[in-house]
C-alpha cells in the first residue's frame, strides 16, 4: 500500500473500558473484554503490510493501555509511544493538527483515541461517511506524505478490522 510519497495511518479506537462511578472517566482502565479485545488486535497486526515506526495516544488510561498492545503488535520499542495530553476528547481538527506536527521524515503512524473523535476524524480525511469505529476498531488510511500536508479529505481507506472482523489466531 505504501508509495514514497505516502503514510499509512492506524486509526484505533480504545478498546472497551470499565464503567465506574468511582473514577474520573480520563483514569478508567481497559475490562476484561477490552484486554481481550487488545490483545486479538496485538496478535492480528504482525499480519499486515506497512507497520507503524510510531503509536500517538492520548493519555487517558484506557487509550494508553490499547497503545501499549499496538507498540507489541507491531514490535516497536517503548521508545516509539508518544503519549499526547491533547489527545483526550480530542475533536477531529485537534488531531489532525497532531499529525502535521511529526516531525518531518515519520512514516507510518498509529494513533490511538476515544471516539467520538476517531471515527469522525476517518470520515474528515476520507471525505465521506464513515460509521462508528467498535472499541478497538481500526481503520488503515494512506495519507499524503509529509504529515504536514495532511487536510481534510485527502486520504484513502484501504481496510477497517475489529476484534470480531479478523480470523481467529
Amino acid at each position: 500500500m505504501t508509495k514514497r510519497d505516502t503514510n499509512v495511518l492506524w486509526v484505533v479506537r480504545h478498546a472497551a473500558a470499565e464503567h465506574s462511578f468511582d473514577k474520573r472517566d480520563f483514569d478508567r482502565s481497559l475490562r476484561r473484554k477490552g484486554r481481550r479485545q487488545a490483545k486479538r488486535m496485538e496478535r492480528w497486526l504482525p499480519t499486515q503490510p506497512d507497520p507503524a515506526s510510531l503509536v500517538v495516544t492520548s493519555a487517558a488510561r484506557r487509550a494508553l493501555e490499547t497503545a501499549q498492545h499496538v507498540v507489541r503488535g507491531f514490535a516497536l520499542s517503548d521508545d516509539a509511544l508518544h503519549v499526547d495530553g491533547t489527545l483526550y476528547g480530542a475533536s477531529p481538527g485537534t488531531l489532525i493538527e497532531a499529525l502535521r506536527q511529526l516531525p518531518p521524515g515519520t512514516g507510518n503512524v498509529a494513533l490511538v483515541g476515544h471516539n467520538p473523535g476517531v471515527s469522525d476524524l476517518v470520515q474528515v480525511l476520507i471525505g465521506t461517511s464513515f460509521p462508528d469505529l467498535p472499541t478497538c476498531g481500526i481503520a488503515v488510511l494512506a495519507c499524503p506524505a509529509p504529515w504536514a500536508d495532511l487536510v481534510p479529505g485527502v486520504a484513502e481507506l484501504a481496510m477497517v478490522a475489529t476484534p470480531d472482523s479478523i480470523p481467529k489466531q
